[in-house]
Formats: structure tokens, C-alpha cells, sequence
């Protein structure tokens, strides 16, 4: 083979080489392409994970949020509940006397005084919604609220049972009378029995406090069962049937008898459902003068709220009248009580 040949066989393979080579480089340039559009897509990619773990995130925490809710109120709706209007046979007893030691309120590291030995009487307290009734509802809970009490020269401890009930799905809850102290346990009457120990009686601080103690559960001091039964010979006979005495005092010409009337269904209303609302204010009766001091009964006719009809409503004392033998006093006593009986 002469060098001629060589020569041309040479520069064949050096452009079949340079075709390869510009095809590897095409090749090359093809894929550097794809992977920098890969590239593009996997960042794209990328972004869309993160922001859909984000999403699936969020919606797990709704969804275990909503199930918690779920969770809360099939337990709510499935759960078995007491009956609504406590049994009678299966009333719990009467509370015994816990530790005397005062109970902590978490409050300033305040004591709270309680008389353990009073009379106790649990009342049930259940919604007063329109909505609510009593007999489509459940019990679903109930938290106790004490109240002390002063009434008829015995003090008391009434525990509110407040009753969490629920109806169609919506939750009603009772609610106690309020104290008209803040983050007190006492009602008006006990503050006025208070009073009146001090200011009318004269008695001690130091033994106004036992006084509550001694006065409670069942029994009366001699001293307060003469209290009482000075104010059924000082007062109109039959008042006494409608008023409790609140508390008195007395200066140097006057004598005032506060009365409250009780929380008696009047006999006009006997047929509706009827909840006591407070009273009207107060109106002063002048009555017999009594060893020279004037006698002013200070009353306050009770009111309530008529939920059959939505009135406000209060008692008819002409229809007492009527419907009851009189004394003299007691007549007299409502007559002047009459002038005010507009509700």
C-alpha cells in the first residue's frame, strides 16, 4: 500500500471521528438540555410536595380538631344521663359535716367561712331559656353554687344544683340567684340577719360570728323562737301567713319592720308557671305607734314573671281580702297595701 492510500484512509477516519464527535457533542448538548428542563421540573415538583405536605398538614390538624368536636359531642348525644326530675327514693342524703376546717379559695390565699352544721336544702336549678323543656332535654352535668340564708330567725345553707342539659344539640345551663356581694356565698337576708344581731341586738362581733352555727339545722335558740313570736304580737295577725321579717330597726321616735313577701304561688296564678323576679320597691305602712315610738312597716311586695302569658305580675291583695276573715288590723294592713298592688 503505497502512502498515497495511507494518507487518504487517515483522513477518513479523522472525519469519521469528527462526525462522531459532533454527534456526541450534539448528543451532549441534547442532554444537557433535558437535564436542566428535569431540573426545572424537579424544583417545580419540589415546591408542589412541600406546599401539599403544608396543605395535608393544616388539614390533618382541622380534621383532628373536628374530630375532637365529633369525638365530644357523640359522647354528648350517645352517652346514657340521669333522669331530669331527681327520684325521690334515690335523693342523696343529707350532707354530713365535712372537716371544720374553712376551704381554700385559691384566691389571695383567702378562707372562706362555712357553717357546716346549718340546715341544708338543695335546690335543683334547671335552665329558664323559652326553649329549653325539661322534658325533651338531658342532663349532661351540674355544678353546686352555696348560698346562706337567713330567714325566720334560722339561718340556712342552700345548694344551688345548677343543671348542664342538652336539647337538639344546643346546651342550656342553669343558673343560681346571685349574691349581691362579689364572690360572696351570702344573700341579702343572711347580711340583714347580720345587721340586725349587731346594730338591732347589740351582739358582739365575736359571737355573731357562731351565730349562724348555733341557729341552723334543727333546732332555735330560745332567744330568736322569742324573736319570732314577738313579731306575731307585734304585728297585724295574718302577716306574717305572706311576709317574712327581714330584719328591724329603730331611733329614738321610730320603729321599722322590714317585710319581704314570701315566694307563694298566689292562688289567681295557681294554674300557670310562675318564677319569682325580685320585688318592687320597698312602701312604708304606718301601724300602731308602740311605747311611744311610731311603728312603720317597710314592705316589699314580691314579683314574678308569668311564663305562660310573659307578664310580670304580682299578688291581687283585694282578692285576699275577700277570700279571708279579717281582723281589723290585718284589713286595715291590706287596704293600705292595696294602694301599691298595681303591677
Amino acid at each position: 500500500m503505497n502512502s498515497k492510500r495511507i494518507i487518504e484512509l487517515q483522513e477518513d477516519q479523522l472525519k469519521l471521528s469528527a462526525q462522531r464527535e459532533k454527534m456526541y457533542l450534539e448528543q451532549l448538548v441534547r442532554q444537557s438540555e433535558q437535564i436542566e428542563s428535569l431540573s426545572v421540573q424537579v424544583g417545580s415538583l419540589t415546591e408542589t410536595i412541600r406546599s401539599l405536605e403544608k396543605s395535608l398538614l393544616q388539614k390533618n390538624g382541622d380534621m383532628q380538631k373536628v374530630e375532637g368536636k365529633n369525638r365530644r359531642m357523640s359522647k354528648l348525644l350517645s352517652n346514657k344521663s340521669e333522669k331530669l326530675v331527681p327520684d325521690a327514693a334515690k335523693e342523696e342524703p343529707a350532707e354530713t359535716a365535712p372537716p371544720v376546717l374553712p376551704k381554700d379559695r385559691g384566691n389571695n390565699n383567702a378562707k372562706r367561712k362555712e357553717y357546716f352544721s346549718l340546715e341544708t336544702i338543695v335546690e335543683h336549678v334547671y335552665p329558664d331559656d323559652p326553649a329549653f323543656d325539661k322534658e325533651k332535654a338531658r342532663v349532661i352535668g351540674s355544678v353546686d353554687s352555696v348560698m346562706y340564708t337567713y330567714s325566720k330567725a334560722t339561718f340556712k345553707k342552700i345548694i344551688y344544683r345548677q343543671y348542664n342539659c342538652v336539647q337538639q344539640e344546643k346546651v342550656y345551663s342553669g343558673k343560681a340567684p346571685r349574691s349581691p356581694l362579689q364572690n360572696s356565698n351570702y344573700d341579702a337576708s343572711f347580711i340583714a340577719g347580720m345587721l340586725q344581731l349587731r346594730y338591732v341586738y347589740s351582739m358582739p362581733v365575736e359571737r355573731i360570728v357562731d351565730q349562724p352555727e348555733k341557729l341552723g339545722g334543727n333546732r332555735k335558740s330560745a332567744t330568736f323562737a322569742a324573736m319570732e313570736t314577738g313579731y306575731e304580737l307585734l304585728l297585724p295577725e295574718g302577716v306574717l301567713k305572706y311576709f317574712e321579717v327581714v330584719f328591724a330597726e329603730k331611733t329614738s321616735s321610730t320603729i321599722t319592720i322590714h317585710l319581704d313577701e314570701l315566694n307563694i304561688i298566689p292562688e289567681e296564678y295557681k294554674e300557670d308557671k310562675l318564677e319569682s323576679k325580685g320585688f318592687y320597691p320597698s312602701v312604708a305602712i304606718q301601724d300602731y305607734p308602740l311605747r311611744g315610738k311610731v311603728v312603720i312597716l317597710q314592705v316589699r311586695r314580691r314579683r314574678w314573671t308569668n311564663h305562660s302569658t310573659g307578664d310580670i305580675v304580682c299578688r291581687n291583695w283585694d282578692m285576699v281580702a275577700k277570700g279571708t276573715r279579717l281582723t281589723q288590723e290585718f284589713a286595715s294592713f291590706l287596704k293600705e297595701l292595696h294602694r301599691y298592688s298595681s303591677c
